[in-house]
């Protein structure tokens, strides 16, 4: 009996204590939870509009499991960039940590229509109406949204996660983030950021930043400054810079910060403008590539598509359309005048035919514009021409690299014309490529060919690819202002001889005339843009 007593009182001692400790359990439990509700409803009061609610209840049911998060800012004037980054370097790679945030209120849904039928995990971070333009570096409308990506990081830190947070003028020639890690870890930093070595310092639109309390401390920073008018910085490279000084200085404490490697991570200037495009197509050791140093967005997407790092077809198939018929020719020589000739009978012989004009290859010599007409995009000499001509033309062009591009489709491709050279009687004729060349002769020779007698020639041309030789030489007898534009003919005209363009790296407004004293454009050229 003594023993049975015995074993009651143990049993009841050990279900007492396991109540205790189930009660304990759910005590703490439940402390963890408060705190951690407490912590969400402090950050949700400090953002405007209850944006933050969406925001971080996004990522967390996004990303559960992760440690590390990829973030995505854009907005609606962004769009096709924003579209080709999800295609090219997310989608691609099989990244799926990512999440796009959208700068204004329209912008999820217009990239959702873009992508369909893809759905990328995209939340809005705005209260104000889309804006269709590109908000411009340097503008105060720039500023503002590189204040909401500050936000951003800071809070997704709060939430204990690592970031990634990229502009979508980005090209991941891979995943980044196991190479980021890696090289972070090593160190054990608190933030790895592109590094400009042109310029010496670091480029904010490509940072990787562990959940530290020293970074969410420069980020707060960084904040602080947006809100004072008396600290606020010309350029986010400038303020993290000044922001990493100070809280280095002021805490005493060492800020580890990385640059990232610039072979792996290179910037736009010295990787597109000394080498315009990589000649191999490939872009070997580059993990991921900023294509900025171009202030304006048609221009950033003409250097992808040239350099056949654009892979977003839109709604037109801009590549993948089987039944759109072109226009190709060639350049064999470094002249202004000839160019411009060639570039004018293309496109009025591309309108007569209702063919899209392929452009040829532009010659390049670093840092000397001469007379070539498409280095003003890649010499940033006049920001608006890739938005002008593509008004003029109706976008009815496509680039150099066009044929290359592994969406066009094979039987586009391979259909082409047999070659062929108008002649004018000029020394224009001694410019022929090759033997393969046929040539046509106009019934005047001297004034060239009518329009009645180009719809003759090629009107029953099937192949896809309407080819040329060079289309040199001046066709008196065709109605250029007519099918073409004067706003046209005056854009592509070339310059007034040969410029060396660090003449003019000066801020302020530019005007390059004609010899007639006519001028050409106008235009803003600023050092670091």
């Amino acid at each position: 009996m003594a023993h049975f007593h015995y074993l009651c009182r143990h049993r009841r001692n050990a279900i007492k204590t396991t109540t205790l400790f189930l009660v304990l359990v759910t005590a703490l439990t439940a402390t963890v939870e408060l705190l951690r509700q407490t912590i969400i409803e402090e950050l949700t009061r400090e953002a405007a509009n209850g944006i933050y609610s969406d925001y971080i209840g996004a990522l967390r049911n996004a990303f559960r499991s992760n440690e590390t998060v990829i973030l995505v800012p854009f907005d609606s004037g962004f769009l096709d960039m924003t579209a080709n980054f999800y295609i090219s370097s997310i989608k691609k790679h099989g990244i799926r940590e990512v999440l796009f945030i959208a700068l204004d209120r329209e912008a999820c849904s217009g990239l959702a229509e873009s992508l369909r039928p893809d759905h990328p995990n995209c939340v809005s971070y705005a209260a104000e109406p889309s804006s269709e333009r590109a908000a411009t570096w340097g503008t105060a409308e720039f500023r503002r949204k590189n204040m909401m990506k500050r936000q951003l990081i800071l809070y997704a830190l709060r939430a204990r996660y690592n970031v990634l947070m990229t502009d979508v003028d980005m090209v991941f020639v891979e995943n980044p983030l196991p190479d980021l890690r890696d090289s972070c870890k090593a160190v054990n930093c608190d933030l790895a950021i592109q590094w400009d070595l042109k310029h010496s310092n670091f480029n904010g639109g490509f940072i990787y930043a562990r959940r530290t309390s020293v970074t969410r401390w420069i980020y707060e920073r960084q904040l602080e400054y947006d809100q004072n008018a008396d600290r606020v910085m010309n350029t986010e490279q400038q303020q993290l810079n000044v922001a990493i000084e100070e809280i280095r200085s002021e805490h005493n404490s060492s800020v580890t910060v990385i640059p990232m490697n610039t072979t792996k991570y290179p910037v736009g200037k010295p990787f597109f403008h000394k080498r315009r495009c990589p000649p191999s197509g490939r872009l070997d050791g580059v993990v991921a590539l900023h294509n900025n140093y171009l202030r304006e967005n048609n221009n950033k997407i003409f250097r992808l598509k040239e350099c056949a790092l654009w892979e977003y077809d839109g709604p037109d198939g801009y590549y993948t359309d089987a039944n759109r018929r072109y226009l190709s020719y060639q350049y064999n020589l470094r002249n202004g005048k000839k160019e411009y000739q060639g570039l004018l009978n293309a496109f009025l012989i591309g309108q007569v035919l209702n063919r899209t004009v392929i452009l040829p290859n532009s010659f390049y010599r670093e840092g000397d514009l001469q007379t070539n007409l498409l280095l003003r995009v890649y010499q940033r000499l006049d920001m608006y021409f890739i938005q002008d001509f593509n008004r003029c033309t109706r976008g009815n062009y496509r680039e150099s690299s066009f044929l290359n591009n592994s969406f066009v489709p094979a039987e586009v491709r391979n259909s082409k014309s047999d070659l062929y050279h108008i002649i004018t009687g000029s020394k224009d004729d001694f410019w022929i490529n090759g033997s393969e060349v046929r040539l046509l002769r106009a019934r005047d020779i001297e004034k060239g060919p009518t329009v009645g007698e180009i719809q003759t020639w090629f009107q029953r041309v099937r192949q896809s690819v309407l080819q040329f030789d060079t289309l040199y030489g001046n066709f008196q007898q065709l109605p250029y202002e007519t099918y073409l534009g004067a706003q046209f003919m005056e854009l592509v005209r070339p310059l007034d001889g040969p410029l060396k363009f660090h003449k003019y790296i000066t801020e302020g407004k530019l005007q390059a005339k004609l010899r007639n004293g006519k001028k050409v454009y106008s235009a803003y050229v600023t050092k670091d843009t």
